[in-house]
């Protein structure tokens, strides 16, 4: 995926504007345990970093790695699964922004 400069400048203004903003996030001193606050820390990075939380990051891999299984025994564009992947991917491509959809493959 390319991403323009002037894109690129306002993704990270607005990241940085709510790393700022965020006061849900822990802060040393305040009776946190360090473990927790770190994972506090990362979720939060994790979240603003790319808009997607972590039940939507579980099932992007454990489709992906049914996938990888799948391929490894069988043909994935062949069958029902190849008609079902077409589906999804046709999905996913109204879904997705215009100028973040990547090309079709």
């Amino acid at each position: 995926m390319k991403i323009s400069k002037a894109r690129l400048k306002k993704i990270i203004k607005e990241e940085l504007e709510s790393v700022f903003e965020a006061p849900e996030a822990p802060t040393p001193g305040t009776g946190v345990k360090r473990g927790e606050f770190r994972k506090a820390g990362v979720a939060q990075a994790r979240a603003a970093q790319s808009g997607i939380d972590d039940a939507e990051r579980e099932e992007i891999q454990t489709l992906n790695k049914l996938m990888q299984q799948v391929a490894a025994k069988q043909n994935l564009n062949q069958g029902r699964i190849s008609m079902l992947i077409d589906k999804l991917k046709a999905e996913l491509l109204a879904k997705a922004p215009a100028e973040e959809a990547p090309a079709e493959v």
